[in-house]
């Protein structure tokens, strides 16, 4: 997996999802096609997916409307429909309907200190090499804090 280590400039979500959108579009559409197709494939139609993409993305905006409001943006930079996006986002939660592959899925860690201080997360992605050729891993400040994020 190529992993492509970026800094993003904005400093809203707004700014930030449209800043990946527009210099990752390609790799974001090709993830989300491979995604929506790997879905068809497991037997989920598109319906259903976008379903639950849509009810994923309700959830997400109303517990963290700033992650919500960058992945909007990082959509509509994309040239890419926001359900087929936050379908991507959810991929546990779409394959979590259906009965598990033998594949396994991802893992994901976080560390939430208390008070101010960033919280830190760990991802291991999918066991589905065919899906996951690129990572993209971006940081930005704020406060005085570095964060990362793997989308």
């Amino acid at each position: 997996m190529e992993i492509i280590t970026a800094t993003v400039t904005g400093t809203d979500p707004g700014s930030r999802g449209a800043e990946i959108g527009s210099r990752f579009g390609e790799g974001i559409r090709d993830a989300v096609d491979g995604y929506l197709e790997f879905f068809g494939i497991r037997g989920l139609p598109e319906d259903r997916v976008r379903g639950i993409a849509e009810s994923c993305f309700a959830t997400l905006e109303a517990w963290a409307p700033n992650l919500a409001a960058e992945l909007a943006a990082t959509a509509e930079a994309a040239g890419v429909p926001l359900w087929r996006l936050a379908a991507l986002n959810a991929r546990t939660e779409v394959l979590a309907v259906i009965p598990p592959d033998t594949e396994g899925e991802c893992s994901t860690a976080v560390f939430a200190p208390p008070g101010d201080a960033a919280p830190e997360t760990i991802q291991t992605w999918d066991w589905h090499a065919h899906l996951c050729r690129t990572g993209l891993y971006y940081l930005f400040t704020r406060r005085g804090y570095t964060f990362g994020d793997t989308r």
